[in-house]
């Protein structure tokens, strides 16, 4: 088991990684995201989640978040969010009840966390929603994303969650091998929106761009020599 600890402004992301094994999903890796709220600086006098605008992305070789976009694998679980009796709603926030929720990013219980919107949305095209609230196609159990982006809110009656010690928010199952970058902005019950970034692993098994283009350069050399 792989755990990472990595410290964003005034939150403690929390990383493990572990290798699924039984299931439809055995062999592929489980990540889990915990936060704790430090209460510190931005969040001082603070000591709970109250709110969160986090993507995850997946890649299969990760260059940093200005290298080529995700490609990755992300599988999530589909359920029936709207009551139509079909499951073919995207589970992008783990309330799909006692099935396995596979990635998803949420704060709080399934009865705590309320979906403000999400990108590509969850919901399926048959849903009684506008066209801009559903996805184009629908969307079935155990298929996979690259990204996927939750914005949600933690029972603001309490005003959030209590995380001064750390908590899961977000779990991504996905090949072994391939990399997650979890970032955005989380809140406190108040203070400004604080931004994170975590990575996992934090040194993929990925080539530099520049021992790329020295392969493919000597690749094509051998090339050149075998057709003489």
């Amino acid at each position: 088991m792989l755990a990472v600890s990595v410290a964003r402004a005034d939150f403690i992301i929390t990383s493990t990684a572990t290798v699924i094994s039984s299931g439809p999903f055995a062999g592929d890796e489980q990540m889990t995201f915990r936060i704790q709220n430090d209460g510190q600086g931005l969040t001082a006098g603070t000591s709970k989640l109250l709110a969160l605008d986090v993507t995850m992305k997946a890649y299969t070789c990760f260059l940093g978040p200005g290298g080529p976009p995700p490609n990755g694998h992300l599988f999530i679980h589909a359920y029936d969010a709207d009551g139509s009796g079909i499951n073919d709603d995207a589970d992008f926030a783990g309330l799909g009840g006692s099935a396995q929720a596979l990635s998803y990013i949420r704060a709080g219980t399934v009865g705590e966390f309320t979906i403000v919107s999400t990108n590509p949305p969850y919901n399926s095209p048959d849903d009684s929603y506008p066209a801009v609230y559903r996805n184009p196609t629908p969307y079935v159990d155990g298929q996979s994303v690259s990204q996927f982006e939750v914005v949600g809110a933690v029972n603001f009656v309490q005003a959030g969650i209590d995380d001064r010690v750390p908590v899961p928010f977000a779990v991504a199952v996905l090949p072994q091998g391939e990399t997650v970058l979890l970032n955005g902005l989380i809140v406190a019950e108040s203070g400004p929106p604080v931004p994170f970034n975590s990575v996992l692993p934090l040194t993929p098994d990925c080539p530099e761009p520049s021992c790329v283009g020295a392969v493919i350069a000597l690749a094509g050399l051998l090339v050149r020599l075998r057709s003489r």
